[in-house]
C-alpha cells in the first residue's frame, strides 16, 4: 500500500551576475554551465514551479572573515 504523497518545495537561487566571471581554467565552477541550467529551466518553465530568490551580494566584511577563517559575521 502506498503511502501518501508529499509535496516537496525546491527553492532556486540564480543571480545573472555570476556568468560575468572567469574564475580561471582549473576552477570548478562553469559559469557559462550555470547559464546554459538556467536557460533550461527558464526554458521549460520550471521556475515556475519553484520559489525563486536572487542572493544578495556578501560584505567584504562577511568576505574577509570567511578568508580569516571566521563566521563572516552578518551581512
Amino acid at each position: 500500500m502506498a503511502g501518501p504523497r508529499v509535496k516537496h518545495r525546491v527553492a532556486y537561487l540564480h543571480d545573472p551576475e555570476v556568468g560575468q566571471y572567469y574564475y580561471g581554467p582549473s576552477h570548478p565552477m562553469k559559469p557559462h554551465r550555470m547559464q546554459l541550467a538556467h536557460q533550461l529551466i527558464v526554458g521549460y518553465e520550471l521556475h515556475n514551479k519553484m520559489m525563486c530568490y536572487k542572493p544578495h551580494k556578501a560584505s567584504d566584511k562577511v568576505l574577509g572573515g570567511l578568508s580569516r577563517g571566521g563566521g563572516g559575521g552578518d551581512a
